[in-house]
């Protein structure tokens, strides 16, 4: 039997936020979206949920078309915003380039739900 050694375990630090940020505020959105999946890396049903997502959509991105990778990456978007009452259900989120996902933010645009095959 060998016992836990206390210098083995990896020390996490936590990531510090803006002393601005309002998780409520629509124009602290995108930063509340980044620190969200940030957090969701480390967790492995949200990676779950992920799979699902990008499963669904076949692979691609709900506003281009075109295919995601782990080159290209993806972000997670609400459709309907968690500012404003959205929910973190599987049917308000799709899948999106980065690229597309700040275009989405800055040119305010609507993402429709892609339908499953």
């Amino acid at each position: 039997m060998e016992l836990y050694s206390l210098s083995g375990t990896l020390i996490e630090r936590h990531r510090k936020i803006k002393g601005d940020y309002h998780p409520y505020d629509p124009q602290w959105e995108v930063y509340g979206e980044t620190l969200r999946q940030e957090r969701m890396l480390k967790s492995m049903s949200y990676r779950k949920e992920w799979a699902k997502l990008y499963f669904d959509q076949r692979g691609l991105c709900a506003l281009c078309g075109y295919e995601m990778n782990m080159d290209t990456g993806w972000h997670d978007h609400h459709m309907e915003y968690r500012v404003m009452g959205g929910s973190d259900a599987l049917g308000n989120r799709v899948l999106l380039h980065p690229n597309c996902h700040n275009q989405v933010h800055n040119l305010k645009l609507q993402v429709v739900k892609p339908v499953p095959v």
